[in-house]
């Protein structure tokens, strides 16, 4: 029992920060950060000399990426620093946020040997190695790859023979005039902007409507071009399909040339899916008729709440996850 306490003791003393290193008031730093296998030593002993570049980073990207920070050498005392550590702010515009510490736990093999080769800390691999390897689609972590942009998505050619079917895109927001150049060159049959407070009128167009496919999202979605054909091409193949639910890639940058990554959902919507992870995608889409004869909410808070109650009143064998991948903003 001894023996086991010792050994956490030393667990504990090594976790502390290293003898000589300033504090974490002065750092304006937590703790946990205040360790040589995260900063670079010369942050750690002489933080007032220190500056970003010290720790390859480059200063003009940095600042373009944080209009917000005055200047490079104020990055620690705004604050800016600390929010990048934990992941809650990207170091670069163009590579997605990490905690710091789950970047170095789920290092790749070639990613790891540069750190211990070039004896570096990890803010410095990932200025230098770790955005260099991003940028190049080479191995970089376990959690960090998952951002890389996802090119799955197949564009189905043209075929004349599948039937064609009137599909209508409902977007929701209270922004519509942000909505309609959003989406008005999509190539739906049409377009209805509503407000999520507000459907009952978007219910009184659709009732006009004949038989049609109907699709839901959000202003803020980007829609991928080929999604009225794959949802054709799906509805087509399964006459017996009533509700088609999307998948999503993650736009993590604000970045409009950064192309998103990370999928969210993977799998095919389930009844222990969608009461455990709510993951519904962020397009939608169901028969008019189908439509017509459920019971209407005549408002909902936002579009994720209305999909879930949508899937679950649907959700049988006659529901599918398939094509037509929005991806959420």
């Amino acid at each position: 029992m001894l023996k086991f306490l010792d050994k956490i003791l030393n667990h504990l003393r090594i976790s502390k920060p290293s003898k000589g290193f300033h504090s974490n008031q002065k750092l304006n730093l937590s703790v946990e950060w205040i360790n040589a296998k995260f900063l670079p030593k010369k942050l750690l002993n002489t933080p007032s000399e220190w500056k970003p570049r010290d720790a390859g980073i480059d200063e003009d990207d940095l600042m373009k990426s944080h209009p917000e920070l005055n200047k490079a050498a104020s990055l620690i005392q705004s604050g800016l620093l600390e929010k990048i550590l934990c992941g809650e702010k990207s170091l670069y515009i163009d590579i997605p946020p990490i905690n710091l510490s789950a970047y170095l736990d789920g290092l790749r093999l070639g990613a790891k040997n540069e750190l211990h080769k070039n004896n570096l800390s990890t803010l410095e691999h990932l200025a230098i190695f770790g955005r260099k390897r991003f940028h190049d689609k080479q191995p970089l972590g376990k959690d960090i790859d998952r951002y890389q942009p996802n090119n799955k998505t197949k564009i189905l050619p043209f075929n004349p023979e599948i039937e064609s079917k009137i599909q209508i895109l409902v977007v929701l927001s209270s922004e519509q005039a942000q909505s309609k150049k959003n989406f008005q060159t999509q190539g739906w049959t049409e377009i209805l902007y509503g407000d999520a407070s507000n459907l009952e009128e978007i219910w009184n167009q659709l009732s006009l409507k004949d038989e049609a496919l109907i699709s839901f999202c959000h202003s803020s979605d980007q829609i991928n071009d080929s999604s009225p054909q794959q949802i054709l091409f799906t509805f087509n193949k399964r006459p017996d399909l009533s509700l088609l639910t999307s998948d999503e890639d993650f736009q993590w940058s604000q970045s409009p040339h950064q192309p998103p990554g990370n999928l969210q959902n993977r799998s095919r919507l389930t009844t222990w899916r969608l009461v455990s992870r709510g993951a519904v995608g962020g397009l939608m889409t169901i028969r008019l008729q189908v439509l017509k004869s459920m019971k209407l909410p005549e408002k909902k808070q936002n579009l994720r709440s209305f999909n879930m109650e949508g899937s679950a009143k649907r959700l049988s064998p006659g529901c599918v996850n398939a094509a037509g991948k929005a991806r959420q903003m």
